[in-house]
């Protein structure tokens, strides 16, 4: 089956457009994005409260353009090393997934992880692209990789194959959210995952905790008797 030739790169205008994002709703399912994925890494942007608000995102692109600016030497150097870990794990990847999602082919998109200066790691459906945090660890690295291509593969699985479920949920919010991200700690989670290092035993948000112990019982490796037998019941 053929599989998509995911491309890394860099984009500062996208990257600021998604820390602002954050910076104005940083609440997610029990997490503060703006503490956990800004403030922990740039103390200089604990002052931005101070600034005029219609000043703020400006001060925040600027930020993040000297980032760029000043570590352009590094931030390639740590692309090169990014996309060896990756090389080296992407086939055992696709093998997997392969497997998982019985031969369902993966949509046609960008496939572009966008390297950033933020430990925020959003995905973006529509044009197959998300980002990575570029100063994780390569565990961390491989892990956040593995999880954006999760969900560009299990949405469309689920949409394609069964959209009457599915189809009408919105994938940003609510109940189909929560599958999938609840999905992807299941399967990061198993044993047969083929990328072990990049393997975190728990779901990274505290309200969804109680739902992922819940349908990890439910899970017995084949995702059409998940949906089928657990999914399906709680939309």
């Amino acid at each position: 089956m053929k599989t998509p030739t995911l491309k890394f790169a860099f984009d500062s205008k996208r990257d600021c457009d998604i820390a602002y994002h954050f910076y104005c709703e940083p609440q997610c399912a029990g997490v503060d994005f703006w503490q956990k994925g800004a403030l922990t890494y740039h103390e200089k942007l604990a002052g931005i409260a101070e600034i005029k608000e219609a000043e703020r995102k400006k001060f925040l692109c600027d930020y993040v353009q000297s980032l760029f600016l000043q570590h352009k030497n590094a931030c390639n150097k740590r692309k090169k090393e990014i996309e060896m870990i990756y090389k080296k794990e992407e086939y055992a990847f696709f093998h997997y997934t392969t497997h998982l999602f019985k031969n369902h082919p993966w949509p046609q998109g960008k496939y572009i992880a966008y390297l950033s200066f933020f430990d925020f790691c959003p995905r973006f459906l529509g044009d197959k692209t998300f980002f990575v945090f570029l100063y994780d660890d390569d565990d961390g690295v491989l892990f956040t990789i593995f999880h954006e291509m999760l969900h560009i593969i299990f949405y469309d699985y689920c949409i394609t194959i069964y959209p009457h479920i599915f189809a009408h949920h919105d994938t940003e919010k609510g109940v189909f959210w929560e599958i999938a991200e609840i999905f992807n700690a299941i399967v990061q989670n198993s044993p047969t995952f083929p990328c072990g290092k990049s393997i975190i035993h728990d779901i990274g948000y505290p309200e969804l905790r109680v739902q992922y112990t819940q349908a990890q019982k439910a899970w017995h490796g084949d995702v059409d008797e998940w949906i089928t037998n657990y999914v399906a019941k709680i939309f």
